[in-house]
């Protein structure tokens, strides 16, 4: 694969310590700092004003689900740093805890099916819908079917509980621990990374609503579930990306204990007034289930303390100052070409590698390659026009009303699922060991996606905005639009619609064969040697033969 090297931020510090645990997560939450915030109140603020209206229904509502299949292990023991669950003390003393499901009979009667698509028994409710009031004083839980307006009262048992008493094969009750650094084996490691960690870039500009800031998530997220359930243990981050330019900070020497931080020393200058800050915030952790309105609400445009709050916490720690105005010290420039991305992500990526070796930053032994950047550019670019105007020919019916549609949400799952492929694909690489194998496999693949366009245009129906409209009608819309996608993700040719195999393959190993060039935290050689290895010219060449022949 051809090598490119970037050179924007070159002699800049890289502001990034990672928020990579729970523990650290509601440390930066509770701090005493110029942001107040009480989480609780602002999370179930978001789902009452935003997510359960404008999200939610996107895994709840629409006629299929979102994600990328794969045969879940439903019976394994999740891990969580998370201290929430059933408390029992024989259990504590061993550092377990219980996990919870909630269980309606009422809802098991009336809806046995109602979240089928989640493989959940019948009368268990997703936790991201059960609401909580209080009654006597004493917790109470309930859910709420806006299908049918009707509320459904919930107990709380012991996940895996209500599958035993059903009958499900295989079913087990399920605990998880209060210690930070337990992982347990998960079956079919078939590949050579064990751990993947995956970056889903936010910022705030191009959209315009909740859904849409939700929606350039959704796709990496359908990814971590799938690998998930192939066995990859994958951490999640919502992470911010940008170049702070409004405010002089200087490097921290040392940190409270007394160990040397190798920036200061790397660094020119001691003092900066243009640094780059890239600030991760936990979403996912390895084995753990999203929950989705809080991943949702780290990045969400509308309601910005979880990150203010999380990036006074890392930045702290790298520079002398404290902070005390979070518009002109916490934000900047977010908006970069996607190479420019890359670049700066491989120093973060390098800087990761550095901490750790040193024993800085506790983590998880996880190649650096397999610390995977996600930003859709085609998301970006073009699902606020899109979404503009389609909601023409319903009406200007809202976003998920649109996507929910039991016409519209077909291609909508489809655009999803092409977006998650590319950064699936790209692990797939990664972690082959059969690469010529896998690479057919992602060809098949495209194939795949082509016809099934074909199939759901098909089905849209020739409706206009107005009978007297001269503008395309919704078949067309759609046609035109879907053509556009498969373009700008290289899938097909501009002029003849052929697969352009090649040109996929090639643009989403981009990020792998992105090298940071000067310092600092540049490439070493040794990094460059591993992922050029990763998939070279003549394997590529020769899959391309063989499926000619095929």
């Amino acid at each position: 694969m051809a090598a490119s090297f970037g050179r924007q931020f070159r002699n800049m510090p890289i502001l990034a310590w990672a928020i990579d645990d729970w523990e650290t997560f509601y440390e930066a939450m509770n701090a005493n700092n110029v942001v107040d915030l009480d989480l609780d109140k602002y999370l179930q603020d978001y789902k009452r004003d935003q997510y359960n209206d404008y999200i939610l229904p996107l895994y709840t509502q629409a006629p299929l689900s979102l994600n990328l299949g794969g045969d879940t292990d439903k019976t394994k023991i999740i891990p969580t740093d998370k201290s929430t669950g059933i408390f029992d003390f024989s259990l504590a003393s061993i550092g377990l805890y219980k996990v919870p499901e909630y269980y309606s009979a009422k809802l098991a009667k009336e809806k046995p099916k109602r979240f089928e698509e989640f493989n959940l028994p019948s009368g268990i409710i997703p936790p991201d819908l059960v609401q909580q009031t209080s009654v006597g004083g004493q917790p109470s839980f309930y859910y709420k079917d806006l299908q049918n307006d009707v509320v459904y009262n919930c107990i709380i048992r012991q996940k895996g509980e209500t599958a035993i008493e059903q009958g499900v094969v295989g079913a087990q009750k399920k605990f998880a621990t209060l210690n930070k650094k337990v992982y347990l084996t998960y079956k079919r490691n078939r590949g050579r990374v064990k751990y993947v960690e995956i970056y889903s870039l936010f910022y705030y500009g191009t959209f315009s609503n909740p859904t849409q800031y939700a929606i350039r998530h959704i796709p990496a997220m359908m990814v971590a579930d799938y690998l998930e359930s192939k066995g990859v243990k994958t951490r999640f981050y919502m992470t911010r990306y940008v170049q702070l330019e409004n405010a002089d900070f200087t490097l921290k020497e040392k940190t409270p204990q007394g160990v040397v931080l190798p920036m200061y020393n790397l660094a020119r200058k001691k003092i900066n007034n243009t640094n780059l800050f890239v600030q991760p915030i936990i979403a996912k952790d390895y084995g753990e289930e999203f929950d989705k309105a809080l991943a949702f609400l780290v990045a969400d445009g509308w309601n910005r303390k979880v990150y203010e709050k999380a990036a006074i916490h890392a930045i702290e720690k790298e520079i002398e100052e404290k902070i005390t105005d979070v518009d002109r010290e916490l934000y900047g420039n977010p908006e970069w070409e996607q190479s420019q991305y890359y670049e700066g992500f491989d120093r973060y990526r390098n800087k990761y590698k550095m901490y750790t070796d040193l024993g800085i930053i506790k983590a998880k032994e996880v190649k650096s390659e397999a610390l995977l950047f996600f930003h859709d550019i085609v998301i970006n670019q073009k699902f606020y026009a899109f979404m503009n105007g389609i909601k023409s020919y319903f009406n200007n019916q809202s976003d998920i009303e649109v996507l929910t549609s039991n016409e519209i949400n077909p291609f909508f799952l489809w655009w999803m699922r092409i977006s998650a492929n590319t950064l699936r694909d790209k692990i797939d690489i990664i972690n082959s060991r059969e690469i010529k194998k896998d690479l057919i496999a992602i060809n098949a693949r495209l194939n795949d996606v082509v016809n099934e366009f074909k199939s759901i245009v098909a089905d849209i129906s020739t409706r206009k905005i107005s009978p007297q409209s001269s503008a395309k009608n919704l078949q067309e819309f759609i046609s035109d639009w879907g053509n556009k996608i498969l373009t700008m993700y290289q899938i097909i040719g501009v002029y003849n619609g052929d697969v352009t195999y090649k040109q996929y393959i090639l643009q989403i190993t981009k990020e792998v064969t992105t090298y940071a060039e000067e310092r600092l935290f540049e490439s070493t050689k040794e990094s460059q040697e591993v992922r050029d290895n990763i998939l070279k010219d003549d394997v590529l060449t020769a899959v391309l033969t063989e499926l000619k022949t095929l």
